[in-house]
């Protein structure tokens, strides 16, 4: 399993392991891990993870089952859910869904969701077109629209530092 861990987050043990000690309670920072939800599978409304993607969440779960997530917020959709699972599962959370479909203050909602929970570290489960969009909400750098085949980018974003 560590094979497919590595070779779905290869960047996060570069970029993860040391940044726990940036968000911490006396410091008033908050650690925020937004992912894309993983691979869906066939062509629906609300498609499931496909094997592939199921192994993703497998492998987001191994790379952030020590880290302090205190909080998992994804949508209502089942990519989403089913990316989280087992992570929330693992930590014994339930996740805070927010819903997407026709809500148009989605990403308000989301940003006053890891708000909220601050000091506590927030693992957000997002889509293509919404991650970049909660980055800037969270006053991070401006992303455009991930790609519709990428399933592995990971970003940490350090919330009430001087400068996200």
């Amino acid at each position: 399993m560590l094979k497919s861990c590595s070779k779905a987050f290869g960047l996060l043990f570069i970029v993860f392991l040391p940044t726990p000690a940036l968000a911490q309670p006396d410091t008033g920072t908050q650690l925020v891990i937004l992912v894309r939800h993983a691979e869906k599978g066939c062509k629906a409304d609300d498609p499931p993870l496909s094997r592939r993607g199921q192994v993703r969440a497998e492998a987001l779960q191994k790379a952030l089952e020590h880290t302090g997530v205190k909080r998992i917020v994804t949508t209502e959709l089942n990519r989403t859910r089913a990316t989280a699972q087992p992570l929330a599962q693992k930590k014994g959370l339930e996740p805070v869904i927010v819903k997407k479909q026709g809500d148009s203050n989605h990403v308000k909602k989301v940003v006053e969701a890891v708000i909220s929970s601050r000091p506590a570290t927030v693992l957000v489960v997002g889509h293509s077109d919404s991650v970049p969009q909660i980055i800037d909400e969270l006053k991070g750098p401006k992303l455009p629209d991930l790609p519709e085949t990428l399933y592995s980018a990971l970003y940490l974003l350090i919330v009430g530092a001087s400068k996200p």
